[in-house]
């Protein structure tokens, strides 16, 4: 079952549009991210690169521009057009599209497999990463990214905000204008942003996925490639740390990976910060504070008839962690007593600008990680 796909079928949109007006400094921002996942750009020249469910082909189009031999996956109608679209416009003729889910694809295997955006919160998302390693060559790459609640929470809080702000509307696309008129100003703080604050609006605050069950995060997505697989890089951010000697090659990566990740994680919260020393931070409280919220407002969200009882469950939640981070971690603080103004507020003109710790804030929503598969010797 992917909801992702589901949504955007049913509302004819694929909301992953991305500036490239300066198509240069777009490659730029892609050179970035693969740079801290191992992958120099001259890594793609010529190299067989399969891309799945790329969207309106944004990022695709780069790889082409590396020389690579292009193959994508994509079984959403409206990206497949706006893939054709680009790509016609751009002049790249050596690709091949395939219009299927990554499960109906039966192609060779690639060099590089990248799959970006979707497999955190898709409900059948072990078969999907299965079927994503059997498509890597021996020594071949495989791109994934990740989600972690921890990382999620200030989009969380936004999206509750927002459905407040909609409840009582009943149309979907008088939904949509109605939360780019309210988050759009805060998306200028969000620093890098490229996306469209409809597309951002469309995919964060209303999409289904946002809330499904099973969430790969990195540590899961690391415990979930057996032996014959090793970590290459991670992005968004790169903070696992390698002090192993070189000819150290039996070096476990993946079990210092996920113990870094246990006490790394916290720094995910809040986005366009150096790394917070959490000493006198219990990071696992806070975890738990945050996934009680998590359940919380996926159960707001689901009623039919919104009950203010699960606001004040929230509200109280977040108390805690105030109280918890107010001496330790000021900005988050801010954050968490703005939003419990907010979701006490008893007017109906409530005025989001008042409120700078919770528009400027963003979370780390989307961890980027790149696996090889190892060579036979």
């Amino acid at each position: 079952m992917n909801k992702i796909l589901d949504f955007y079928r049913e509302h004819g949109i694929s909301p992953v549009h991305q500036d490239i007006s300066d198509f240069n400094y777009h490659c730029a921002r892609r050179e970035k991210l693969y740079r801290q996942l191992g992958m120099p750009t001259i890594l793609f020249h010529k190299a067989e690169v399969l891309e799945v469910g790329t969207g309106g082909g944004y990022n695709a189009a780069v790889l082409a521009q590396w020389g690579c031999h292009l193959s994508m996956v994509e079984p959403n109608e409206t990206a497949q057009n706006e893939i054709i679209e680009l790509f016609c416009e751009r002049k790249i003729e050596d690709y091949v599209l395939y219009k299927e889910t990554v499960e109906q694809h039966s192609g060779k295997e690639y060099d590089i497999v990248i799959a970006e955006g979707f497999l955190p919160t898709i409900e059948n998302g072990t078969e999907v990463l299965g079927k994503l390693k059997s498509l890597v060559k021996e020594n071949g790459i495989l791109v994934i990214t990740c989600q972690d609640e921890m990382g999620m929470f200030v989009e969380r809080m936004k999206r509750l905000v927002g459905h407040i702000a909609v409840q009582n509307i009943c149309l979907y696309q008088d939904k949509v204008k109605k939360l780019v008129e309210i988050f759009k100003p805060q998306l200028k703080f969000c620093h890098g942003m490229s996306r469209p604050a409809e597309d951002w609006v469309q995919d964060q605050l209303l999409c289904e996925d946002f809330n499904c069950e099973t969430v790969l995060d990195l540590k899961k997505a690391i415990q979930s490639m057996d032996e014959g697989w090793d970590v290459l890089g991670c992005s968004s951010p790169c903070f696992f740390s390698d002090y192993s000697w070189y000819k150290d090659v039996g070096y476990d990566y993946k079990k210092s990976y996920c113990e870094q990740y246990a006490k790394k994680s916290y720094n995910l919260v809040i986005a366009g910060r150096e790394e917070i020393d959490t000493a006198n931070i219990d990071v696992l409280i806070v975890r738990k504070g945050l996934e009680r919220i998590r359940e919380l407002e996926i159960a707001y969200e689901n009623l039919k008839h919104k009950e203010e009882k699960l606001i004040h469950e929230i509200v109280c939640e977040l108390q805690k962690l105030n109280e918890l981070l107010k001496d330790n971690d000021k900005e988050l603080a801010g954050f968490l007593r703005d939003t419990m103004d907010i979701l006490t507020s008893k007017t109906d003109k409530l005025n989001l600008n008042d409120y700078p710790n919770f528009c400027k804030c963003f979370g780390r929503s989307q961890q980027y990680i790149s696996f090889v598969r190892k060579r036979n010797y």
